[in-house]
């Protein structure tokens, strides 16, 4: 992986063309306010990273490291983040609208006030996440793993929600619809 900075990004970016950084290095860098619609990230380390108010659509971001990044406000749309590890990652204010998250790990990370509308959570692990007051309308929830989460007042209306584990999670303010079965 070849380490790039923020003005080469920034360059590549500006170039006009569909942006190729499969398997970049962009770890611990400041990429905050860029727009990175139409890249592909496959297998990029993003880990560490700035990435607030970035904005992510249609993006390949499958099987990239982004833990411990930076995403408040960011906002991802229509992107595929399928094998994604997210763990430890902030995504406070964050817009993650009708993607793609089918097996990412998401543990430990901090997701008040998050927009999941539309999204797919298959087989995603959400361990320990905070997702306080985080909106989960139309999601897809089968054999999502939320153990020990903060669900506070979180509007959760999912689509589907088959086998969703919420072992020891906080769901003070949570309405829990129907699903089938579900593991507390």
């Amino acid at each position: 992986m070849k380490k790039l900075t923020r003005i080469e990004v920034e360059q590549l970016i500006a170039s006009g063309t569909r942006l190729n950084l499969q398997n970049a290095d962009l770890s611990n860098l400041d990429l905050s306010n860029l727009d990175f619609s139409g890249s592909i990230l496959t297998n990029a380390n993003l880990s560490y990273s700035d990435l607030t108010n970035c904005i992510f659509k249609n993006v390949w971001l499958n099987d990239a490291n982004m833990e411990s990044a930076n995403l408040t406000s960011a906002y991802i749309k229509f992107s595929d983040l399928s094998n994604t590890l997210l763990n430890k990652s902030v995504m406070t204010n964050a817009k993650i609208i009708g993607c793609t998250l089918c097996e990412a790990q998401i543990k430990g990370a901090k997701m008040e006030n998050i927009d999941l509308m539309g999204s797919n959570l298959r087989q995603t692990n959400l361990s320990g996440a905070d997702l306080t007051n985080a909106s989960l309308e139309g999601v897809l929830l089968i054999d999502t793993n939320f153990t020990s989460s903060i669900l506070k007042n979180v509007h959760l209306k999912p689509k589907i929600a088959v086998q969703v584990n919420l072992k020891d999670a906080t769901l003070s303010g949570t309405y829990i619809p129907k699903i089938s079965p579900v593991l507390v």
